[in-house]
């Protein structure tokens, strides 16, 4: 990765499996984010251990599912520094059930398939009762200006309002918004980015305690 080019240490942690597997029941989201986010805890655990990396400069990148994951374990470790993500959301009851992915959607009939819900109404209000694990709940923790967000203008992968729930629960971090863009291209888009330096640049800033300016006129609007 460009990372490991400018010397850092990058670790791709890979979710064995889907949070909306169609035979998941809705009660095992928590656990699955539970069980994620402390796989990305060990992966830090590992690297305090190795003399070779200085484990007091990390930071989490994540898309999409990457990134709503990357948004969670930042908000649960502090020992994460900074986090980058791209397309992520937060309020994870509408979060599922206005989710346009063809998972999703399977998921949602299978639920009320299998668990009897009659309505996605009947899925929100069971997680909006029962759900404790999300990222605008954890967001609190940290400081608005150790994140950065790409956010897509017309997702209905991850709802665009989900990624501007998530960017409300962190403070408002500095964020760039592709409002002609759906979920695919912006995450395109973010490779780009890639390639220009601007993530690392936000990283290094970051890590050296110095603040990060993204040089891209802001557009009007949230």
């Amino acid at each position: 990765s460009r990372l490991s080019e400018k010397g850092y240490h990058a670790i791709i942690s890979i979710p064995h499996a889907s949070p909306v597997d169609p035979d998941r029941p809705i009660k095992e989201l928590d656990t699955y984010f539970v069980n994620s986010t402390l796989a990305i805890k060990r992966v830090i655990d590992f690297a305090e251990q190795a003399p070779e990396i200085d484990a007091s400069k990390v930071g989490v990148f994540g898309a999409s599912l990457g990134g709503i994951r990357a948004s969670l374990a930042f908000g649960y470790d502090l020992r994460i520094k900074s986090a980058y993500t791209v397309v992520a959301g937060g309020n994870f009851p509408t979060l599922w059930i206005n989710c346009q992915e063809d998972n999703c959607i399977k998921y949602r009939k299978e639920r009320r398939k299998r668990e009897g819900f009659k309505s996605n109404k009947d899925i929100k209000r069971y997680l909006e009762q029962h759900s404790d694990i999300d990222p605008v709940a954890f967001a609190q923790r940290r400081q608005s200006k150790d994140m950065y967000m790409l956010i897509a203008g017309r997702d209905k992968k991850v709802p665009t309002q989900n990624q501007k729930d998530l960017w409300d629960a962190h403070g408002k971090p500095q964020r760039r918004v592709y409002s002609f863009l759906n979920h695919v291209q912006t995450a395109v888009a973010s490779m780009a980015l890639s390639n220009k330096g601007q993530i690392f640049r936000f990283f290094q800033a970051r890590f050296n305690g110095k603040p990060f300016s993204d040089q891209k006129k802001k557009k009007k609007g949230w």
